[in-house]
């Protein structure tokens, strides 16, 4: 019986294997990268660096799974080097945008995003990645158009219809809740409002930011029986002031629930007696474990697992929580603790103002000094208004201010504030357009 021949081998003439090309191994990372055996893909890619330094490919598998085993700052490294050798392919500065996510750098990944799909329009993935890098920016509108726009590229893309539905269902509650401070006033100020036509309204819920105590007054009085509070952070601390108690603790945003405790903690770091004013502390069963990716900001928020709020309140002796004002917008004015809340609630009392904020700003004398930016009842009342009536503004808020160090220093007329994702006012960008000369 003869012997059946040997098949040579290709590439060499006496038959053994040739050396596998940059191409071929570059092809079989990318396969195991796929099936998620993260090991022999970054062996093979190392493989490739040795041959040719500098190959972006390499480079690029190498920084993906670093990304995939959690190496996030090497990934982000790695895919640079490869962005830095080739910048021609959108993939990878959409990964990099990825990496730029998770590690809570928004603007960075934005703007890697923004490359990718300028260099190719059509790139599904990479619109989905600039989606989320706004939408981590609190970005919401924007969000939506990218994922809308990663659709369009690619119809059955998953992830962007997963992102779409969650913008949509968020742009639903922000607007909802930016507008129910407005709603609730405007409700109270209308000619037709009737409490006899709401009498099936079971509750009125105010959470967010904190309804003034002269519309709170005139809610649960036209509507007795149905107010209830919430004051929370979203890093796991919260308080509820219950309908029945909305009377007698009027002013006031409860107690905290079962399994949570509050403190407030004044200027050294001790627990404040009632009715003392000092930092609102919290702990509960859901407290976060921490800020992703942030443990200098995490532990500068929870101290020996009390979460630090920032703002500031005192309790009385019932327990109850009284929110006075955020830490960061008090104002000092000749050495004196200024709260600008407490300016607030009197200014809201007058007949022509909706809403009002009031800030500190640098004075010569005394340190700082409150302004009161306001915006008024009647639409386009804000281009009527002169200095005339803004100065009899001010006049009369001065002459009802409970002292003088809270006499304000001067009042603006606005049509809106600028305001957060959540519906908060910004004091700090009013600060500025004001310092800045815009106020």
């Amino acid at each position: 019986m003869s012997k059946k021949k040997r098949r040579k081998g290709r590439g060499s003439a006496n038959g053994a294997a040739g050396p596998p090309s940059i191409e071929a191994i570059i092809g079989s990372a990318w396969r195991l990268l796929r099936e998620g055996s993260f090991t022999q893909a970054r062996g093979l890619a190392e493989g490739a660096l040795k041959l040719v330094s500098g190959h972006a490919e390499a480079l690029h598998i190498l920084g993906l799974a670093a990304l995939q085993t959690g190496r996030t700052e090497k990934a982000v490294d790695l895919i640079g080097q490869a962005i830095a050798a080739d910048d021609s392919d959108p993939s990878c500065h959409s990964n990099l945008a990825v990496a730029l996510n998770r590690l809570g750098r928004g603007e960075e990944a934005e703007a890697a995003s923004r490359r990718a799909v300028k260099l190719r329009a059509d790139y599904a993935d990479g619109h989905v990645n600039l989606g989320l890098s706004l939408k981590n920016q609190g970005r919401l509108e924007d969000a939506e158009a990218a994922f809308r726009r990663a659709i369009e590229a690619r119809p059955g893309h998953v992830n962007a219809h997963n992102n779409l539905g969650n913008v949509l269902r968020r742009r639903g509650e922000l607007d909802a809740a930016i507008s129910a401070y407005h709603k609730a006033v405007a409700l109270l100020g209308h000619p037709d409002f009737s409490p006899q036509r709401m009498a099936s309204l079971e509750m009125i819920m105010s959470v967010g930011a904190p309804l003034h105590l002269e519309h709170k007054q005139a809610l649960t009085s036209a509507l007795p029986g149905r107010f209830h509070e919430l004051y929370g952070l979203t890093e796991g601390m919260v308080t509820i002031l219950d309908k029945n108690d909305a009377d007698r603790k009027m002013g006031s945003v409860g107690v905290p629930p079962p399994f949570s405790e509050i403190k407030i903690l004044d200027r050294q770091g001790e627990e404040a007696a009632a009715g003392e004013v000092g930092e609102i502390c919290g702990r509960g069963p859901f407290l976060m474990p921490g800020y992703y990716n942030r443990p200098a900001l995490t532990k500068k928020a929870v101290v020996d697992g009390w979460l630090h709020s920032g703002d500031l309140g005192y309790v009385d002796e019932d327990g109850f929580l009284f929110l006075v004002d955020r830490k960061k917008d008090m104002i000092i004015s000749g050495g004196v603790n200024v709260y600008p809340r407490d300016i607030e609630e009197i200014v809201v009392q007058h007949p022509a103002v909706r809403e009002t904020a009031v800030f500190g700003v640098p004075h010569d004398k005394w340190g700082e000094t409150p302004i009161a930016a306001v915006i008024v009842h009647e639409t386009g009342a804000a281009d009527a208004i002169n200095v005339t009536n803004a100065e009899e503004l001010k006049e009369w808020i001065n002459a009802h201010v409970g002292a003088k160090f809270q006499r304000v220093h001067k009042v603006i007329v606005v049509e809106d504030f600028p305001r957060s994702v959540a519906g908060k006012t910004l004091k700090r960008f009013m600060r500025d357009d004001y310092l800045s000369g815009a106020g």
